[in-house]
């Protein structure tokens, strides 16, 4: 069931679940606001797939029990996990300075932390492998040069950029198939996961 509180037309909301609700209150002056947002879920969201992990013995190893894929997270509080909320309109010909600080993207235990992740238009994106085996990360942008690196090495870093904007770009490991993940890039830095 979808509950909408309050939605600006401004303001764009988009989960890596199919299924989404979300809060928005947007307040702002003339070149200031504050953007803030809250993901609800009512309902039961059912039950996410499991990850037959058989085929890697590490990524297994890593994941004890059954795992499960993540596209449909709820918190205790009925909150949404992995929802990207950004400003979609209304900042014009503003230029915003580039993060000096690289959004990071990590594969750990077999799965890309953080599943979605947000960053500005040329900052610098860290990808690094903590697992002990091979993994991929394959960028699947429309708008930004796709890219598609093996990380064989526990340790192993990355650094790419996407220089476009985004909303969003599929991340993929070509190797774990149920690795997924998503990356929402802005022209400016008013999002939020």
């Amino acid at each position: 069931m979808m509950h909408f509180d309050a939605q600006p037309p401004k303001v764009g909301c988009v989960g890596a679940a199919w299924i989404f609700l979300f809060s928005v209150f947007l307040t702002s002056s003339l070149f200031a606001g504050t953007v803030t947002g809250k993901a609800s879920f009512e309902g039961a969201p059912g039950e996410n797939p499991k990850i037959d992990m058989g085929a890697d013995p590490v990524c297994q190893s890593l994941n004890p029990g059954t795992a499960f894929q993540q596209r449909i997270i709820v918190n205790p509080n009925g909150t949404l996990k992995n929802v990207f909320v950004y400003l979609k309109e209304g900042i014009g010909d503003q230029v915003f300075p580039i993060p000096s600080t690289p959004a990071v993207l990590d594969q750990q235990a077999c799965a890309y932390e953080p599943r979605v992740l947000g960053m500005q238009a040329n900052q610098l994106l860290a990808i690094i492998n903590s697992d002990p085996t091979l993994h991929n990360v394959h960028a699947f942008s429309k708008n930004s040069p796709e890219f598609n690196l093996g990380m064989p090495l526990q340790g192993m870093k990355l650094k790419k950029t996407f220089s476009n904007p985004e909303v969003m770009v599929k991340m993929k490991c070509d190797v774990h198939p149920w690795m997924t993940g998503y990356i929402g890039v802005l022209n400016h830095p008013f999002f939020s996961v």
